[in-house]
């Protein structure tokens, strides 16, 4: 339940902390430092991940390969945060 509570939080304040942030960036830069912060958190994770299942048979370099050609939805999400910031703009809170 509390992490319930928390991703809702953190969803609903996006959209504010998202307006402010586009009064002194630049769009494009908040979503770049949205990604960052994500990718800074998740890597860690990421590795210790791979460091726990190394022993494991799974096919890191098929996941890798797959990996690559998944690039597409993460700039669609880019695209979508983009497109949110530049909402906030356009009508008020």
């Amino acid at each position: 339940m509390i992490y319930l509570l928390l991703a809702s939080f953190l969803w609903g304040t996006s959209f504010i902390a998202g307006k402010f942030a586009y009064e002194t960036l630049d769009p494009a830069l908040v979503v770049l430092f949205r990604l960052i912060i994500a990718g800074g958190i998740l890597f860690p994770i990421t590795l210790r991940f791979i460091k726990e299942n190394s022993q494991s048979k799974v096919n890191w370099r098929k996941i890798a390969f797959i990996r690559l050609f998944d690039l597409s939805s993460h700039i669609l999400i880019a695209v979508y945060w983009f497109c949110n910031i530049h909402q906030l703009q356009v009508q008020p809170l």
